[in-house]
């Protein structure tokens, strides 16, 4: 090796720790005499073959992979964001869409043609049947019941004998009352009409029934005496049912007379068709203090 290689070598050493030092000058320093080209072209390849990785870099990539993390957690986290507020949204506007809808049907008016029509009201009540017309059949006079040729629960017939009584008292009381006509000439006009009355009640000691309908209950048989005004027999014609309920007095208020009814028997479950006859206007108190008004209905 000459001098100037030396030389060379040792300058190209001081150049080398410049370029590392300062990172980026290739020869900055120059000595007197040095040959200017071949010492750069030296001093270059020195630099180029012996400069190293700055180990800044290396502790650098940590950080570069932390900021990448970083970024994708953001992106993330946007991405999230929006589909929430997305969701929302498309929530928000489903929402909006069922109020319309709901208020769109509720201002919708439906209409009609205003007519005239009948309000009908059914009310229920329960109560016990019973015939429309029941009849007494008393004796006018005293004597013997001599015949009575029906039972409790026959039918009798309009002209029927229902019982025969011993004439015997009633021929006293017709001679009493021919005795009174003779005395009563002034006034022939009365005793006629008493007389009359004596013979349509007392002559032949023959009653007869004035309906058609059932012996309900028998009060004397062959043998029996009897006075005026004794009870014989109840009769009861079923042709016509009547019924009688207690309705409370606001609601008998809103039955007119005329009015149609069903009525149920309940013991049979056979049903009767029937009119409202009467609706008592005197309220009377029931158990309870319920007011109450009665209703007459009749069936037939």
């Amino acid at each position: 090796m000459s001098r100037n290689e030396g030389q060379d070598m040792e300058r190209s050493g001081i150049k080398e720790s410049a370029v590392l030092e300062n990172g980026t000058k290739a020869g900055a320093e120059r000595t007197a005499g040095e040959p200017g080209p071949a010492a750069s072209g030296t001093a270059l390849q020195v630099q180029n073959a012996a400069t190293p990785e700055p180990a800044g870099d290396q502790k650098a990539a940590p950080a570069v992979r932390k900021k990448k993390k970083k970024k994708r957690g953001k992106k993330l986290f946007v991405l999230l964001l929006l589909l929430l507020i997305g969701i929302l949204g498309a929530f928000y506007y489903n929402k909006k869409q069922q109020t319309k809808k709901a208020g769109a049907a509720a201002k919708a008016v439906q209409t009609a043609t205003v007519e005239r029509r009948d309000i009908s009201s059914n009310l229920t009540a329960s109560s016990s049947l019973s015939p429309k017309d029941t009849y007494e059949i008393t004796s006018l006079v005293e004597g013997e019941v001599l015949e009575a040729p029906f039972e409790e629960g026959d039918v009798v017939e309009k002209g029927q004998v229902l019982y025969r009584i011993d004439p015997s008292s009633m021929e006293r009381d017709l001679s009493t009352s021919q005795t009174s006509l003779v005395r009563a000439q002034e006034n022939l006009t009365t005793a006629q009409e008493d007389y009359d009355e004596a013979v349509s009640k007392y002559g032949s000691g023959v009653y007869q029934s004035t309906d058609t309908g059932y012996i309900k209950t028998l009060y004397i048989k062959a043998g029996d005496k009897v006075g005026s005004g004794t009870k014989i027999a109840d009769i009861y014609d079923d042709t016509t049912m009547k019924l009688r309920l207690p309705f409370l007095s606001a609601e008998a208020a809103m039955i007119p007379a005329g009015s149609p009814a069903v009525i149920t028997i309940e013991d049979t479950g056979e049903q009767i068709e029937g009119v409202v006859t009467v609706v008592n206007s005197m309220e009377e108190a029931l158990s309870g203090g319920r007011l109450v008004r009665y209703v007459t209905m009749e069936a037939a």
